[in-house]
This record gives C-alpha cells, sequence and structure tokens, in this order.
C-alpha cells in the first residue's frame, strides 16, 4: 500500500484502501469480565507527503501511564453511549481535535492494558496542520510520527511482558528523542502488519 503520497489523491486513495482492508476483516473483539471499557483513536494524516499517525504525550499529572507516548482516548463513560463516542469525547477533550475535523474510517483490534483496561481501536483520519489545543493536565505534548518506523519495525529493543495470561512482545521506538513503547507500539505495530502490509 502506498504512504507516500504525490498529491491529494494518493492520500484518498489510501483512505479508501484502509477502509476496505478494515471492512472486509473481523477485528479482535475481547469480552472478559472485570475490565474496563475504553477507547482510542488512531488518527492518520498526510504530512510532507508521507503517513504520518497522531499522538500525544501523557502529563505526569495522570492517573496511569505517566509520560507516555499514547493515542488520544480514555474510559468509557455512560453518557457517551458507545466507544467510538468516547474515542471522540477524549480526542477533543485531550488534544482539542473536534469531532468534524476526523473522518472515521473503521475500527481496528481490540487490546488488554496491563492496568486491566478494555481498549477499542478506531481509525480515522484529519487534515494537516491542524491547531492542537492540548488540555495541559492530560497532555504534555501533541505530534506527529512517520508510520514508516512501525511499517519497517525501526524498534531498538524488545522485551517480554505478560497480560492477561499470555506474554506480549514489547517493542521500543525510539523517535526525536521520545520512545513509544507498550501499547501504543504493539497496536501501531500490529496495524502495520495486519492491515498496511497485510503480512
Amino acid at each position: 500500500m502506498k504512504t507516500r503520497f504525490e498529491n491529494k489523491e494518493d492520500f484518498r486513495d489510501f483512505k479508501n484502501e484502509i477502509r476496505v482492508r478494515l471492512n472486509k476483516r473481523k477485528f479482535r473483539h475481547i469480552d472478559q469480565a472485570g475490565l474496563k471499557p475504553s477507547a482510542v483513536n488512531i488518527l492518520f494524516l498526510d504530512k510532507d507527503n508521507e503517513l504520518h499517525v497522531f499522538l500525544t504525550k501523557r502529563s505526569v499529572s495522570v492517573s496511569h501511564h505517566k509520560g507516555q507516548i499514547a493515542f488520544p482516548g480514555g474510559k468509557f463513560e455512560k453518557v457517551d453511549g458507545s466507544l467510538l463516542e468516547t474515542a471522540m469525547r477524549e480526542t477533543f477533550e485531550e488534544a482539542g481535535i473536534e469531532r468534524r475535523a476526523i473522518e472515521h474510517i473503521g475500527r481496528f483490534d481490540d487490546f488488554i492494558t496491563v492496568t486491566g483496561y478494555h481498549v477499542a481501536c478506531f481509525v480515522g483520519t484529519m487534515e494537516y496542520p491542524y491547531e492542537y489545543k492540548p488540555r495541559y493536565a492530560e497532555v504534555d505534548e501533541c505530534f506527529e510520527i512517520p508510520m514508516r518506523i512501525f511499517i519497517n519495525k525501526e524498534y531498538s529493543e524488545t522485551e517480554s511482558s505478560a497480560i492477561a495470561d499470555r506474554v506480549v512482545t514489547v517493542y521500543h521506538y525510539p523517535y526525536m528523542g521520545k520512545d513509544i513503547w507498550g501499547l501504543t507500539a504493539r497496536i501501531l505495530t500490529d496495524f502495520a502488519c495486519k492491515i498496511i502490509t497485510d503480512e
């Protein structure tokens, strides 16, 4: 799949292909008692004619994953009505990205965190540049990272971790002085393999 773009039509074609690939596969659904439901947005952009993904750096004031690199998202609230609405609400609250700026494309696999959250992953796109408005109580920084580092598996090291009676590989991707690891790195590595390169 083409992840470098010569024009807007190339990025449009990328969006259409991602939508097709997500819709034709059955995403991994997790139905396990005792987990806390949550949702994130995986948001892609055409930055400098190359596919990028939007990420945040969490503040040290949050309850979990202090200072880590993450997708915008959070815990499901009854007022949301759906996990997709959770992802949209949290994206606005954390980064100031309005729902109308996001083109929802589909749903990727579910994941479990070491802190007992069931994470639903939604996929979308947005225009670049966008004026982010981070809520500094939760987010220190908003930035974009080239998706090629996950497609090419440019990680610096790996380790093993036990999550819900399973041993998973933990990837560490260095980028501009940041360490993208944990669930964020695992989701992006899986997405690159299962959807973009279709391994």
